[in-house]
């Protein structure tokens, strides 16, 4: 029986259908392709100008010893680009290696993660991760967990070397990590927190109520750095920070993460680059540099 030209109809209409949607797919594919291709090209070829910005910048650094330059953006125009090198002292972040249980646990609510059992996993995961032996804590994960993985792994038993390597922990997602990441180090190895250079988010962690610590930051961008407890307590009354002074300090710990950010037209600063380095002197090493 020969199909009915209605029928032969549909089925060309479908045809065309599946081949409009497929093509649709390809302009989109192709296009996302194209973005990412220009964007890859664009950090490509800015990498050495990025490099040579950073370079001037610690150069400067080196030479200007009276400017306080943790928390300043330095603006330059290379070839007709403008460029934004950012400076942060790694001193006014937490050692990944050093906080406690508490303090995790204040730093994870701040990345919406209650009292519970999430919680309680992602703190006794990381302790059982950085601790030397491989005995598991009541919610945490050692080797048999790790290695259980599609793709598995083997648990650290030892102090985190990256703090990239926090996304390998049981509990913590991509989420979490990205907005963990910004808080911590594994480069200040004091267990002070600077006061001049912590964001509010690292303040409140360390166990400032929300109101001191916004009091500070807004103080802190009007009138430049506090040089000690006293100049702080006098500065803002009603903020009395005495049970804080072992867990405070009030100078740049040496190193420093700077980064090196491309100025785009209707797309903003896009970072290229990103290098700490250590003050020895009047002199910096490079300690890690990321692309």
């Amino acid at each position: 029986m020969e199909p009915s030209r209605g029928s032969i109809l549909i089925f060309v209409l479908w045809i065309l259908a599946i081949m409009s949607i497929a093509t649709m797919e390809l302009a989109y594919y192709s296009k996302i392709s194209s973005a990412l291709s220009l964007r890859i090209g664009v950090r490509l070829a800015s990498i050495e100008p990025a490099r040579g910005l950073i370079e001037t910048t610690i150069y400067r650094m080196s030479r200007e010893k009276d400017l306080l330059f943790s928390g300043k953006e330095i603006h330059y125009d290379l070839h007709k680009q403008k460029w934004i090198v950012t400076i942060q002292d790694e001193g006014g972040k937490f050692n990944v290696n050093a906080l406690d249980a508490s303090q995790w646990a204040r730093l994870l609510k701040f990345c919406g993660v209650g009292i519970g059992e999430r919680r309680d996993t992602i703190i006794d995961s990381i302790l059982d991760w950085r601790d030397d032996d491989s005995l598991k804590r009541l919610n945490g994960a050692e080797d048999d967990y790790y290695q259980s993985l599609p793709h598995p792994y083997h648990c650290r038993n030892s102090h985190f070397q990256s703090i990239e390597e926090l996304s390998l922990v049981k509990g913590i997602t991509p989420e979490i990590y990205l907005q963990l990441a910004p808080e911590l180090t594994v480069w200040n190895t004091g267990k002070k927190l600077n006061i001049n250079s912590a964001d509010k988010k690292a303040l409140e962690t360390l166990g400032m109520s929300q109101g001191d610590a916004e009091k500070i930051i807004k103080y802190r961008e009007k009138n430049g750095p506090f040089s000690s407890l006293e100049d702080l307590e006098e500065s803002i009354p009603g903020v009395s920070l005495s049970s804080l002074k072992d867990f405070i300090t009030f100078t740049d710990s040496g190193v420093y993460r700077l980064t090196a950010s491309l100025v785009l037209p209707q797309k903003g600063p896009i970072p290229i680059l990103t290098m700490v380095v250590k003050s020895e002197g009047n002199s910096y090493y490079t300690l890690e540099a990321s692309f």
